[in-house]
Parts: C-alpha cells; structure tokens; sequence
C-alpha cells in the first residue's frame, strides 16, 4: 500500500511539473515572437458603392454608446452596415 501511495505521489508531481513546463514554455514563446515579430497590419479595400443611404444621428449614437458599454470604452466603432 505504500508503494503504491509512493507511486501515485511521484505520478501525480510529474505530471504537475510537466504541465507547468508546457505553461511557461508557451508563454515564454509567445512573448519572445511578440518582441521580434512586429504586428502586421491588415488594411481591406473599401468597397465603392454609391447607393449608400445615410444613418440617422440618433442611430449612431445608440449605437455608439452600446459598443461603449459592451466594450468598457475599449471598443471603437468604424463602420456601419446594414445587413
């Protein structure tokens, strides 16, 4: 019976240090390919239409103001379809 707790033990303590290795390891990676590789920036095509129908005011605002709550004032708005 104790060799068999003795054995879980060892299981268990290894299977933790493993598990942290994988953690720190990843992050480590991620931070260091953050630093070297610089963000690209992705810039779409806007599309030319011109039958685009104008938004009323008060839309916007509602709108505006609800990404605001949603987002805690993180969130910006750039543009409005209707779908």
């Amino acid at each position: 019976m104790e060799e068999a707790l003795t054995l879980l033990a060892i299981g268990m303590v290894s299977v933790m240090f493993v598990l942290f290795l994988i953690v720190f390891v990843g992050n480590g990676m991620i931070r260091v390919m953050n630093k070297i590789v610089p963000e690209v920036e992705i810039v779409k095509a806007r599309s030319q239409q011109t039958n685009i129908p104008e938004i009323a005011s008060n839309k916007i605002a509602a709108i505006t103001s609800a990404i605001n709550i949603l987002t805690q004032g993180k969130g910006k708005v750039t543009n409005i379809q209707k779908i």
